[in-house]
């Protein structure tokens, strides 16, 4: 129960102050920090990106994984680093290995997946 409650109050504030917040740090970056090694957007997107592998992670474990149970889903990691820990040890389905090529594409980076889990070890 006490984790229940603790989620809900973490959700409420981040509705609350999503907008508000987002809208301000845009603004500061665009103005004040244009010089910044990652973009605001990009660390955005990695940190999206990492809230989706924790919290939808029993989903892609299920569409990506031939055998579940010892994968990255779940974990504090990107989607991307747990695909490619799959390609690693030769647990993944058909479906993945075609997302990973889209995530090739998109990134414009020859085994993106297999990149992203070599960087996390």
């Amino acid at each position: 129960m006490k984790y229940f409650i603790l989620f809900i109050s973490a959700l409420i504030l981040f509705i609350l102050i999503a907008p508000i917040g987002m809208a301000y740090t845009a603004f500061y970056y665009i103005w004040y920090e244009k010089e910044r090694n990652r973009p605001y957007l990009y660390r955005c997107a990695f940190v999206i990106d990492i809230c989706a592998n924790v919290m939808f992670g029993e989903l892609f474990e299920t569409i990506f994984a031939k055998k579940r149970k010892f994968t990255l889903f779940g974990e504090y990691t990107t989607i991307s680093a747990s695909i490619g820990q799959l390609i690693h040890v030769n647990n993944i389905k058909n479906i993945g290995l075609k997302f990973s090529k889209l995530l090739d594409k998109i990134f414009k980076e020859q085994n993106h997946c297999i990149n992203a889990y070599m960087q996390r070890k």
